[in-house]
């Protein structure tokens, strides 16, 4: 949804709804987050994957802009028109990650806060959501190495918290 765009969906019957003005009451992305801060069930985070070389090599140029998260501040994504047709449109999102961004940037602030939770007996759940050769599979599964993506990364924590679980249990005695 746009940032300052009326929600067109029909509430739920039996369930109060918010306007989305009162969200966003003058689409002023700079102000987002500054409100006090309440634990998030979601966040959406986005990353925008480089251009590539057949990309590079016809010349074309991205028609996105980023504006980065950083801390707790959110971020943004503005989609220009080429052609200058219309005005940009833009977005906000929890977390934005631009091209260069690290694998393990994408894990610490995505994948590792996940399993933190789900250690702890939440629920959790990263989906990657995108069109065809949008980066989906390079971020949930990347390369070897330092290129591991989300999923390699979780599930060697996994196995890191059961050891050092299990470690803890075997050091107590019982009388």
């Amino acid at each position: 949804r746009r940032v300052g765009e009326k929600d067109a969906s029909p509430a739920k019957p039996g369930r109060s709804r918010a306007s989305p003005d009162s969200f966003f009451p003058k689409a002023d992305v700079a102000t987002m987050g500054s409100e006090e801060k309440k634990p998030d069930c979601v966040k959406v985070a986005v990353r925008m994957r480089p251009l590539s070389s057949k990309e590079l090599g016809n010349n074309e140029s991205s028609i996105v802009d980023l504006e980065e998260s950083a801390g707790d501040t959110p971020g943004a994504v503005t989609i220009n028109d080429p052609e200058e047709k219309e005005k940009p449109a833009q977005f906000a999102f929890d977390i934005v990650f631009g091209t260069g961004c690290l694998q393990e940037h994408v894990y610490e602030t995505v994948g590792k806060p996940a399993l933190t939770s789900t250690m702890s007996g939440y629920n959790g759940t990263i989906f990657a959501y995108g069109q065809t050769g949008s980066g989906k599979s390079w971020s949930m599964m990347g390369g070897p190495g330092e290129l591991r993506g989300i999923i390699p990364r979780v599930n060697e924590q996994i196995f890191v918290h059961i050891d050092e679980a299990m470690q803890e249990v075997s050091t107590r005695r019982f009388l």
